[in-house]
């Protein structure tokens, strides 16, 4: 199975430092979902089973009115996905409705967004039961906060919240986090880790961060990690996983 964890820095596409400060001012109007659709392409090459997205734009006015996911899903072999709303702004109407979003291959039966303590952004932890072939998996999103403190009490709400889950599960997305260690502590030492941290997605022009991350409970096993090399999509890159339950 192959899992791929993106930030989509909703449809922007900044993929140089000049770029991505030029583009600022596009955060708040609508434009182009060209890079969204050529990013979906990318998912069916790559033979994609399951895709986390964070700073996702469902329908709204920043959005041209579109669905950013159902734009991406429609280039995909993806059927089944979830959107998780985080920030919205909805006066005088939906503004903005920025979250973070699961598609999937396989069946979704249920999903869950659980509120994260944060100071300033509000931050969401995003939970999708996915049914693998008659194989329950449970699969998080979650995008963290640039604060160190505010991670600290989002990564112990994680860590109970995973605590109770009775499944396999995944843990996905946008970390904010360079230090492995702190990670381990809360967290424990999942599969994948390690692993996770030889990849550098961020900035996607000169990628030198491990932001981005996909985390598997002990009943994975991890093949191969990498990313996609091409800053076009996103100020981050795609990171990719293939996996196998034991």
């Amino acid at each position: 199975m192959k899992i791929l964890t993106f930030n989509a820095q909703i449809g922007v596409g900044g993929t140089n430092i000049f770029n991505f400060l030029l583009l600022q001012p596009v955060y708040l109007l609508p434009h182009s979902h060209k890079k969204l659709r050529e990013f979906g392409q990318m998912l069916k090459t790559e033979e994609i089973d399951i895709t986390t997205l964070t700073e996702i734009e469902g329908k709204s006015w920043r959005s041209g009115w579109r669905n950013q996911v159902e734009e991406i899903q429609k280039e995909t072999n993806l059927k089944y996905n979830h959107f998780f709303p985080v920030k919205q702004l909805k006066w005088p109407f939906q503004i903005i409705n920025e979250g973070n979003a699961i598609l999937s291959k396989y069946p979704i039966q249920k999903s869950s967004n659980y509120a994260l303590p944060a100071k300033v952004e509000p931050r969401f932890l995003g939970q999708s039961t996915i049914d693998m072939n008659g194989k329950e998996i449970d699969v998080f999103v979650t995008h963290l906060s640039l604060g160190q403190y505010s991670r600290k009490l989002q990564l112990e709400k994680i860590a109970q919240i995973l605590g109770n889950c009775k499944k396999p599960f995944i843990l996905t997305g946008d970390f904010n986090e360079k230090n492995t260690d702190n990670l381990k502590k809360a967290l424990g030492d999942l599969q994948g880790l390690s692993n996770s941290y030889n990849h550098n997605t961020a900035p996607s022009w000169n990628p030198s961060r491990p932001l981005d991350l996909i985390l598997l409970s002990k009943e994975f096993r991890v093949k191969e990690n990498y990313v996609i090399k091409d800053p076009k999509f996103s100020d981050h890159l795609p990171l990719i996983s293939e996996v196998y339950l034991k």
